[in-house]
């Protein structure tokens, strides 16, 4: 796919606006090709992620986000500057928009592209920061395990795990454990009936049957994903400050897997539902010139992440960059 060349833009508020004017008068499937689009991609995923391998992602996420707009008529016909906004957003925060990473969706609500990440993204973003080494699966503690569970200095430091369950048993509590260094130091997250019900008290769906299942408490796979993308963006966890970073507005969303649902039905989002995404296949030359359409495939519900697939090897912190909280996150 070759990249459509652009001079460069002036400074200041005149750059600004030629830089909106190029977008949109730019086709939806040519915004990610253009050369400035290309530096800034480049530009915005080196001086936030660790691995500094801002060329090869551009590669790999053109092909993605093109395809998405190829096969989504809503897409496709959403504000072409809120297209830029989000390509940006995937550099700025390191994700990954290949459906088998399943970290994020890319949608269409009201006219604009956003991008939604799940629980996997916000890990992802914390390795690629090179904030911590790795994550174990997060768990839960029943009533009829607290004998076992014991907690010291804010970790978790005894729980026998009961793996013979009964439908009535309660859960009263829930942690995940980070590995933030090669020396091992870890950092504990636990939390008590009262937080979930924090969470769910801002869903639009409180009573759907993620949050009401058995015994009427939330659906276990559903509570484990809650916990991990919880933790992940606390606001205890630094964040890399990029001077250079462009600022966007409602382009991060943040829903739940019923209010999706929901809102699909009153016809407020234009999206596919959580539980499917499109294919895609490793492209070929061909293949990525002609923008060919992936066929749905049916993949794992967002309950059903797997923390080992997103544990990678260990990363440090470049030096020289500034630390702040959920600088990023507001955008």
């Amino acid at each position: 796919m070759s990249i459509e060349n652009q001079n460069a833009l002036p400074a200041g508020k005149a750059g600004a606006t030629s830089l909106v004017q190029i977008i949109n008068n730019t086709e939806p499937l040519k915004i990610a090709t253009l050369e400035l689009v290309h530096e800034r991609f480049v530009n915005h995923y080196n001086l936030t992620n660790v691995n500094k391998m801002g060329e090869i992602e551009y590669q790999r996420q053109m092909i993605f986000f093109n395809q998405a707009i190829a096969s989504n008529d809503q897409l496709k016909n959403a504000d072409r500057f809120s297209h830029y906004a989000a390509f940006m957003t995937l550099a700025i925060n390191g994700w990954d928009l290949d459906p088998q990473a399943k970290q994020v969706y890319f949608l269409a609500m009201g006219g604009k592209a956003v991008i939604w990440p799940q629980a996997p993204a916000q890990v992802a973003k914390l390795i690629n920061r090179g904030s911590i080494n790795h994550v174990n699966q997060p768990k839960l503690v029943y009533k009829s395990e607290l004998p076992s569970f014991k907690v010291s200095m804010g970790k978790v430091v005894a729980h026998e795990e009961n793996f013979d369950i009964q439908d009535d048993d309660k859960i009263v509590a829930a942690y995940i454990i980070y590995v933030i260094d090669e020396k091992g130091t870890e950092k504990h997250f636990i939390y008590k009936p009262s937080d979930w019900e924090a969470w769910r008290s801002k869903s639009k769906q409180p009573n759907g049957g993620n949050w009401v299942s058995k015994n009427q408490q939330p659906d276990p796979g559903f509570l484990r994903t809650k916990v991990v993308k919880h933790s992940a963006t606390d606001p205890s966890w630094p964040t890399v400050k990029n001077p250079s970073a462009e600022k966007f507005n409602n382009v991060v969303v943040d829903l739940d897997e019923d209010d999706v649902e929901v809102q699909t039905q009153i016809g407020n989002i234009n999206a596919q539902k959580p539980d499917t995404i499109t294919k895609v296949e490793q492209p070929s030359v061909q293949q990525q010139q002609n923008q060919s359409q992936q066929q749905p495939e049916t993949v794992e519900t967002i309950e059903d992440i797997d923390i080992n697939e997103l544990n990678e090897s260990p990363k440090t912190t470049p030096a020289g960059i500034t630390i702040l909280d959920n600088e990023l996150d507001n955008m």
